[in-house]
C-alpha cells in the first residue's frame, strides 16, 4: 500500500511545484540580459514568504525574501542564508537557482518516567532541530543503564554517564536499565505444588514473577505464600492469595503453604527387627509422594542388612528401594521392612589390612546370597578383592552393605545365575569389569544412609515426575519418548485435543541419557492399546549405537530410586554402573545443601504432561544440523529390535518419528538431501520390526528463529509447529483411527 498524504503536505507539494515551475517561466521569459539570475524560495513549513518569490537579481547581487517565522521557529545559520530584520539574504548570486530553506524548530526533551533513575540534561530543556543535545545518566542502586532511549531509538552511554544525540523534533527520553543479577527459587510443601509462570533464564533485580500455587486434593488447604522459611517454621507471610506476583529486590526463596485436613500415614513395620526411633511417614497427603526413611541406623536387626521396604511382611510383595518415594493413596500405609541374613564371616575368606578388612572370596558354601557384613572383628570392610567371587555358579543376590567403598577387577564376574545386585553409594571405585559375564544379572538396587536429594530441583529430575503420569495414567496412552527436544518441542495439549481417547505422556528427558533406560522404563509399563512414539536426536546414544555414561541418569533416578527396578541391567547396565561412583562422589560434595538450578532447566518448567511450557523467545543463532547415518548401526538396531519386540508383546504399538532441528537459516532445499537420505537408511534398518516409520525427517526442519537456545530446543511457537506435523504424520498413518 503507497504512502497516504495529508492535505497540508499536499498543500506544501503543489506550492513548491508552482515555485520552481515559475522559477523556470520566469527565467526564460522574464526581463532582464543574460547577466541576472532568477532566484526562487522554496517554502517549507515553519515560516511564510510575504515578498516576491521567484525574484531577479543582476549576476553577483544578493536575492531578498521577506519572511516571517511561526512562533516557536528560528534562523537555521548552517543553511547559507543571512537574515536580518525579518529578511532572507542569498548574498552573491551567481546562477539561477532553487533555494530549500528550513526554519529550525524549537523542541521540547521530556524525561520519561523521571523516577527510574537520573537524568540531567546539559543541552537545556529546548533546542533546537539539527542541533546535539547532550544528557547526563545515572541507574539508581541495584540496576545499570544499558542504554538511552529518544522516541524508541537506542542511544550508547559513554563510560562518563553521558549520551549524545542529534534532535529531530520532540523528544521523549526514557532509560532502558537492567537489575543486578539475583537468585529466585520457590519451595512448596508436599500437599500441593507450585508453578512459575515468570520461568526464565536469569532472575534479576527488579523483574517480577508470577507464581500459581495448586493443592494435591480437595482436602488440601492453602496457607499462602512466605518467606524465610515455611510459616510452621517461623517465615514472614507474604500472601493469602494463592495466584502471586512478586517484584524482586534481592536474593528471595519463596515457600508455599498448605495444610491437608485429611492426611495419611505410612507406617514402617520393623518386621522382626527394631526401631529406635520414630520411623513412620505422618501427614501425608492423598496424590503426593511420601519418600521413605534410608537407612539412617533407626531401623536395625542382628545378623540382617536393610535393604528396602516392601507391602508384604514375607517380601513377596511390591519393594520400594530406601528413601524412594511411595505415591499416597486414599488410606494408610503400612510397609514392611526387607532384610538379607548377613553371610557368616567365618564363611568368607579375608585378610586385615591397614585397619580395614579385604574380602577375597569364601572359605566354605554359602548359597545363592551373599550379604558381606559391615564389619568383621571389629574392623570395617572396606574392599572386595579382584575375582573373589569370579566364576560362582550359585550366587543369585549379592548385597554389598554401607561401607564397602572398592569393588576390584572382576570380582563377580562369570556368575551365569547372579540377577541382582544391591550396591552402597560408599563406593569410590567399581571396576567396569566387576560383574562381566553376568547374563542373568537384571536388577541394580542401592543402599543409601542420605535422605536429601541434591537434584531434586533440577531439570534432570523432571523424569521421576513423567514416570509417575506414566504409571498412574490408566486406559489408552500416547507416550512420547525423546530426549530434551521432546521436553522443548511438543505441545502435548494439541494431542490431547486431536486424540481425546488417548491419554498424553511426554516422556521425553535428556540425548545425555541415552535412549535404552527412557525405553526399558516405559516399556515395563505398557498398557494395551498403547502408541509409543519414539524420535530421538542424531546422537549415537539416542540410536543406541553406544551407551551414554554420563552422570545423568542418576540425577533423574536420585528423585524415585524406584525407577531402577525397571532398567534392565543386561541392556542398559553400562550406562548406569559406569557413572555410579561419579555421581555419588559429586554428590557427597554438595551435601547437606542442594543443587540450585535457574532459568529453563529447572524442575518447575514442566505442565503436568511433561512438556517445558515456560515462555521463552529465540535467544540465540543456531547452526544446522545435518544427520549421520552412521550413526545407525547393528547393535543399535538390536537393541532398538528388543524394546519393539517388548513393547508389542505387551499389546502396544511403535511408531517411529524424528526431532525438530534448526536450518540454521539455511535453504531447507539445501538441507533435505542429507534428511532424505538418513530416512531411508532408518526405514531400511527397521524393516521387518514391529515398529513403523510415519515420517520423513525433512519435515522435522524448521526456521531457525522457531528455536529457544539450540538446534533442538524450540519456542512455544516452535512447539506449535512441531506438534501440528507429527498430528499430519499420525493421521496420515492411519494408526489412530
Amino acid at each position: 500500500m503507497g504512502m497516504r498524504l495529508n492535505r497540508h503536505t499536499w498543500r506544501m507539494i503543489v506550492l513548491t511545484a508552482a515555485v520552481v515551475l515559475a522559477a523556470a517561466l520566469f527565467g526564460q521569459r522574464g526581463g532582464g540580459g543574460r547577466t541576472d539570475c532568477t532566484v526562487a524560495l522554496v517554502p517549507r513549513s515553519g515560516m511564510t514568504i510575504l515578498s516576491q518569490n521567484p525574484v531577479r537579481v543582476k549576476r553577483g547581487g544578493d536575492a531578498a525574501f521577506t519572511v516571517q517565522l511561526d512562533p516557536g521557529y528560528h534562523h537555521d545559520e548552517a543553511s547559507g542564508l543571512r537574515y536580518e530584520n525579518g529578511v532572507l539574504y542569498l548574498d552573491d548570486v551567481r546562477d539561477p537557482r532553487s533555494v530549500q530553506y528550513v526554519p529550525r524548530r524549537e523542541c521540547s526533551l521530556t524525561v520519561r518516567d523521571a523516577d527510574r533513575g537520573y537524568v540531567e540534561i546539559l543541552s537545556g530543556d529546548t533546542v533546537l532541530t539539527g542541533s546535539t543535545a547532550e544528557i547526563r545518566v545515572a541507574a539508581p542502586a541495584h540496576y545499570t543503564v544499558t542504554q538511552v532511549l529518544v522516541n524508541g531509538e537506542g542511544h550508547a552511554v559513554s563510560p562518563a554517564g553521558t549520551v549524545s544525540f542529534q534532535v529531530r523534533g520532540d523528544s521523549d527520553i526514557a532509560l532502558d536499565m537492567q537489575g543486578e543479577p539475583v537468585a529466585f527459587s520457590v519451595a512448596s510443601d508436599p500437599a500441593g505444588s507450585v508453578r512459575n509462570l515468570s520461568e526464565r533464564e536469569e532472575y534479576r533485580y527488579g523483574d517480577t514473577v508470577a507464581l500459581r500455587s495448586a493443592c494435591a486434593s480437595p482436602s488440601v488447604h492453602f496457607d499462602g505464600w512466605s518467606t524465610g522459611a515455611y510459616l510452621s517454621d517461623g517465615g514472614t507471610k507474604l500472601s493469602s492469595d494463592q495466584d502471586i506476583v512478586l517484584t524482586l529486590s534481592g536474593d528471595t526463596r519463596v515457600y508455599a503453604n498448605f495444610t491437608d485436613t485429611h492426611t495419611y500415614v505410612v507406617t514402617i513395620d520393623p518386621n522382626g527387627g527394631e526401631a529406635s526411633g520414630a520411623v513412620a511417614c505422618t501427614d501425608l497427603s492423598a496424590g503426593r509422594p511420601a519418600y521413605l526413611p534410608a537407612d539412617t541406623g533407626v531401623l536395625s536387626r542382628k545378623g540382617h542388612v536393610l535393604t528396602g521396604y516392601n507391602t508384604q511382611p514375607d517380601g513377596a510383595g511390591q519393594h520400594y528401594a530406601l528413601s524412594a518415594p511411595i505415591m499416597m493413596g486414599e488410606g494408610n500405609v503400612t510397609l514392611y521392612a526387607e532384610w538379607v541374613p548377613v553371610t557368616p564371616a567365618d564363611a568368607l575368606s579375608y585378610e586385615t589390612k591397614d585397619g580395614f578388612v579385604v574380602i577375597k572370596g569364601v572359605s566354605r558354601d554359602i548359597g545363592d546370597t551373599l550379604a558381606l557384613p559391615a564389619r568383621i572383628d571389629g574392623k570395617p570392610v572396606r574392599r572386595v578383592e579382584s575375582r573373589a567371587f569370579a566364576g560362582n555358579a550359585a550366587l543369585r543376590t549379592v548385597v554389598l552393605p554401607l561401607g564397602v567403598t572398592r569393588v576390584e577387577k572382576e570380582a563377580f564376574a562369570e556368575c551365569p545365575s547372579l540377577s541382582t545386585v544391591y550396591l552402597p553409594k560408599t563406593l569410590i571405585s567399581l571396576s567396569p569389569t566387576a560383574f562381566r559375564d553376568c547374563p542373568s544379572f537384571k536388577r541394580l538396587r542401592l543402599l543409601t544412609d542420605t535422605e536429601t536429594r541434591v537434584y531434586e530441583d533440577t531439570f534432570d529430575a523432571a523424569l521421576a515426575d513423567r514416570y509417575e503420569r506414566l504409571t498412574a495414567t490408566e486406559g489408552k496412552r500416547i507416550i512420547f519418548v525423546a530426549g530434551s527436544s521432546g521436553s522443548f518441542g511438543l505441545d502435548s495439549n494439541l494431542l490431547a485435543e486431536r486424540y481425546p481417547d488417548y491419554q498424553i505422556v511426554n516422556f521425553s528427558g535428556s540425548y545425555l541419557y541415552g535412549i535404552l533406560p527412557m525405553a526399558c522404563l516405559v516399556r515395563e509399563h505398557i498398557h494395551q492399546g498403547d502408541v509409543v512414539i519414539f524420535a530421538p536426536e542424531y546422537y549415537e546414544g539416542m540410536y543406541a549405537s553406544e551407551l551414554n555414561t554420563e552422570i545423568e541418569n542418576w540425577m533423574y533416578l536420585e528423585s524415585n530410586y524406584n525407577m531402577l527396578e525397571d532398567l534392565d541391567m543386561q541392556l542398559v547396565g553400562r550406562s548406569i554402573l559406569s557413572p555410579f561412583v561419579e555421581f555419588f562422589t559429586e554428590r557427597e560434595k554438595i551435601l547437606p545443601g542442594k543443587q540450585e538450578p535457574h532459568g529453563m532447566y529447572v524442575r518447575t518448567v514442566f505442565n503436568e504432561y511433561g512438556d517445558v511450557s515456560a515462555e521463552r523467545g529465540n535467544k540465540k543463532e543456531t547452526n544446522p544440523s545435518l544427520p549421520d547415518a552412521d550413526i545407525i548401526e547393528s547393535a543399535g538396531v538390536d537393541a532398538y529390535a528388543e524394546v519393539f519386540s517388548s513393547i508389542a508383546a505387551r499389546g502396544g504399538t511403535c511408531l517411529f518419528s524424528f526431532p525438530p532441528v534448526s536450518d540454521g537459516n539455511a535453504s531447507k532445499d539445501r538441507l533435505r538431501s542429507d534428511y532424505d537420505s538418513f530416512t531411508q537408511k532408518v526405514e531400511q534398518s527397521f524393516a521387518g520390526l514391529p515398529c513403523t516409520v510415519i515420517s520423513d525427517a525433512a519435515d522435522y526442519i524448521f526456521p531457525a528463529s522457531v528455536f529457544y537456545d539450540s538446534r533442538y530446543h524450540m519456542t512455544l511457537e516452535g512447539a506449535k509447529l512441531r506438534t501440528q506435523q507429527l498430528i499430519a504424520d499420525l493421521d496420515a498413518s492411519g494408526i489412530l483411527r
